[in-house]
């Protein structure tokens, strides 16, 4: 199948996405749609409607803040990729959720990166659904030479008794609290 490519102002909202466990619609930017919306917004289980995110927003940004900004999206039956520009250097955020891979309730993001300028934050923004807390947890690991190390990750408890992480292949550098179960995490890379 051919992909499309459009304009991100030509565009009001994204592609929907599901497996036999979950569903989401994304908004022009690729960014999961919020549940606030008239339609099938945030992460939901394919089978019991429970919301696993309201809402998820991915920004990137420079060493020095400055933001790279959406130009186009690209749609595809496996995933919805949006193109973000900042001067001669460009950041292509590709969304998907898998179909077989053992962990069907889930969904990615990958970043790719292509240009002068690398992008040092990665920032996200996650909102919840009532009854879900987040805190920030520890994986050891060890480095190449065998010295002890760790990667921090989001973890995500629901009420219905499961749980869910927000892991990246950065550190993660900052977690504030936020109104509304909503978390922001700045993760380097």
């Amino acid at each position: 199948m051919t992909p499309y490519t459009f304009d991100i102002s030509r565009l009001r909202r994204g592609h929907s996405y599901g497996n036999s466990l979950v569903y989401c619609t994304l908004d022009a930017k690729s960014d999961l749609l919020e549940a606030a919306q008239p339609h099938r917004g945030g992460l939901r289980d394919s089978v019991t409607q429970a919301y696993y995110l309201h809402g998820w927003t991915l920004t990137v940004l420079t060493a020095s803040g400055a933001a790279f900004e959406p130009a186009q999206t690209t749609f595809t039956p496996l995933y919805q990729e949006t193109e973000l520009r900042l001067l001669d250097a460009s950041v292509f955020k590709r969304f998907f959720v898998p179909y077989e891979n053992n962990h069907l309730r889930s969904a990615h993001y990958v970043l790719r990166s292509q240009g002068a300028a690398r992008p040092a934050t990665v920032r996200c923004r996650i909102v919840l659904p009532a009854g879900a807390s987040a805190s920030r947890a520890r994986h050891p690991s060890a480095d190449a030479r065998g010295k002890p190390s760790a990667h921090d990750y989001l973890a995500i408890t629901y009420p219905q008794g499961f749980a869910g992480v927000l892991w990246a292949t950065g550190p993660l550098v900052s977690m504030p609290d936020a109104p509304r179960a909503a978390f922001e995490d700045a993760l380097s890379v």
